[in-house]
């Protein structure tokens, strides 16, 4: 499609009126260009409902196994009951879950701990630097001011400075 535009408007620059030809060609191909994007959208539309489709159909699938029951294993149909745990085996999980919650906090309070120092710090480097921009503030001012009482005071028998370019007296 942009060939046969670029050769329309090729040919628009041999003939007299190029404006009216160059819009009468882009005109032409916006038309094509039109007609094949909305027979890329209703095909890219289809594809995404058929994808659509095709997931609720792997969601229902998987609905329906995990609804399903069970297969019979043969320890299930012997009627063997599922181990129970002692209370020496409970106590040991529980141990370990008690073990496994300690080291997440101190991990927790380790990490706060560290963020509160770089806080800290961050706050002490920014205060530093507001101090050392408040200071060369006013360092500035007093230049200012000492220039400033310079320039007010009658310079006694000096005469005025020649500006540059122009000649000596």
């Amino acid at each position: 499609m942009d060939a046969r535009r670029v050769e329309g408007e090729k040919a628009c620059w041999q003939r007299f009126a190029v404006d009216n030809c160059l819009r009468e060609v882009r005109a032409q191909a916006r038309e094509q260009d039109t007609a094949l994007r909305e027979r890329e959208l209703r095909i890219n539309s289809e594809e995404r409902q058929e994808k659509a489709r095709e997931r609720l159909r792997a969601i229902e699938q998987k609905q329906r196994e995990k609804h399903a029951p069970a297969p019979m294993t043969s320890s299930t149909k012997q009627g063997a009951q599922p181990a129970v745990k002692t209370p020496a085996e409970l106590a040991r999980e529980q141990q370990e879950r008690q073990t496994a919650a300690q080291q997440r906090a101190a991990a927790q309070a380790q990490r706060e701990a560290a963020h509160t120092a770089g806080a800290a710090e961050r706050e002490a480097k920014s205060e530093a630097e507001r101090a050392q921009r408040v200071q060369a503030l006013q360092d500035k001012q007093k230049a200012a001011e000492a220039r400033r009482a310079r320039g007010a005071e009658p310079r006694r028998g000096e005469p005025l400075p020649t500006p540059k370019g122009l000649p000596q007296p």
